[in-house]
């Protein structure tokens, strides 16, 4: 679940009305879950589209509460903050590279980010990483021992993958939960690495619907940012503590060059 959740378009009956009807849908039946929560607060699902409650909609999901599934708040989240003039045009590169076929229309931003998420949701994912990419960031050096150019593998999804497994495994001995992503980028300048983790979980107190006190427990989203130049063989990390910067040089270091040592810590 997003750290922040505050949609700006689902929580707008004007924009849902503006979102084609067809996909709309689509999206909320793509999942049984999603349109078993509207029922059970209280909204009488229908296909017709002169019936179809778009007001009740947006009401449901302006106040997201423990009974709204997570996939659906991860799948809101990503939609709704995705789909706007700036990000329209890397979605739809995506959606290409990827042979997604989108139609022979001219799909709003609304409309790509419902259609990516229901072909490809890492899609949407990898663009949302990206964005932390630009930001400015304080980072610390690290250089490889033996070289002083770096003859980097293929990136493949297998070799992701055991980098995602091995950062999985660290981050939960550190009470900071599974699911880290790793977002690769190759550019002029380097390889940028976008990792995606948990941070250890947070509690917040809540009003309840009823008016009672209650409680939220949560982990926050956070990204690392790693960039690895090849022509020095150095890797630059931006994170928060000296252990992560330890386990990224190790992890790196292990499955892109087969030594755990490879980066001087």
């Amino acid at each position: 679940m997003p750290q922040s959740f505050q949609l700006k378009r689902f929580t707008n009956a004007a924009i849902l009305r503006r979102i084609d009807f067809q996909l709309l849908v689509r999206f909320f039946e793509s999942n049984t879950d999603f349109q078993r929560f509207l029922e059970r607060r209280g909204m009488r699902w229908t296909r017709d589209p002169l019936r179809f409650d778009y007001n009740k909609l947006a009401h449901i999901l302006i106040s997201p509460g423990a009974d709204t599934p997570d996939r659906l708040l991860d799948a809101l989240y990503f939609v709704d903050n995705l789909a706007n003039a700036d990000c329209y045009d890397r979605i739809l590169e995506e959606c290409q590279e990827a042979g997604i076929d989108l139609g022979s229309g001219d799909p709003s931003p609304e409309d790509l980010t419902l259609l990516a998420w229901l072909a490809a949701p890492s899609i949407l994912e990898r663009v949302h990483a990206e964005q932390y990419r630009s930001k400015p960031k304080k980072f610390t050096s690290y250089f490889a021992l033996a070289v002083d150019h770096l003859d980097v593998p293929f990136l493949s999804d297998e070799l992701l993958q055991g980098l995602e497994e091995d950062l999985d495994t660290w981050y939960e001995f550190k009470k900071k939960g599974r699911g880290a992503r790793v977002f690769p980028f190759v550019r002029e300048d380097g390889i940028w690495f976008l990792i995606r983790h948990g941070q250890r979980i947070r509690r917040e107190g809540t009003i309840a619907r009823d008016g009672e006190s209650a409680s939220v427990f949560y982990r926050p989203e956070k990204f690392d940012v790693l960039i690895l130049y090849p022509e020095t063989g150095e890797l630059a990390i931006n994170t928060d503590t000296k252990g992560e910067c330890k386990a990224y040089c190790t992890f790196l270091g292990q499955h892109l060059f087969g030594d755990e040592r490879f980066f001087a810590f």
